[in-house]
């Protein structure tokens, strides 16, 4: 699950416990990412709160197949294989086309997005790409090219935090071992944990 020592739920006292309380899942279970972070709980929920405001908050209006798409992406660039899973189960979840989800993620691991990617989906992609890639080298045309793509500067905003979020979580993954071993899939990725 983590190169580094983690305390479980049923072994944590007072302010883990409390923490491990609300992320609960309804089956008990709480992504191994955060469990990593368990000798450290403030880091948890900050994780958490940082996952919610990029994926899931109410005032977002980016598409959430266009978030995952980001995350597939930019976890594939790292080489985090521990995000790409949990989130293509949830761009299944999304799309509703297992055909179709596959076909996006096999462009997305060739590197042309373009083959199963249009508009502002394929914009957000290559955007995704530069930024994880390259970083020091965006400049103000990639934003143009996203408004002409059709996105507001709020949701350039916004597609900006989930890849940041994702540059963030791949490396605390991939820096701390973190496996999919035990992870319930269809809770890790796709649960809306605002409410914690």
């Amino acid at each position: 699950m983590s190169w580094i020592s983690i305390i479980k739920p049923e072994e944590a006292e007072e302010q883990l416990k409390r923490t491990y309380e609300q992320m609960d899942q309804p089956d008990d279970k709480v992504a191994n990412i955060l469990k990593a972070q368990s000798l450290r709980p403030h880091t948890m929920v900050a994780h958490m709160a940082l996952f919610n405001a990029a994926l899931h908050h109410t005032e977002n209006t980016v598409d959430r197949k266009i978030l995952e798409i980001l995350s597939i992406y930019t976890s594939i660039l790292n080489g985090c294989q521990y995000c790409t899973e949990l989130h293509y189960h949830a761009l299944r979840e999304i799309v509703g086309d297992d055909h179709h989800a596959a076909e996006i993620r096999a462009a997305l691991e060739a590197g042309t997005p373009e083959a199963a990617l249009e508009g502002p989906a394929l914009a957000a992609a290559l955007y995704s790409e530069k930024l994880t890639r390259s970083p020091r080298i965006i400049s103000k045309a990639d934003i143009t090219s996203l408004r002409d793509a059709g996105f507001s500067d709020g949701e350039i905003l916004e597609i900006n935090q989930a890849i940041a979020y994702f540059a963030y979580a791949n490396r605390t993954a991939l820096g701390l071992g973190v496996d999919l071993k035990g992870e319930a899939l269809e809770k890790a990725a796709g649960t809306d944990l605002s409410q914690t």
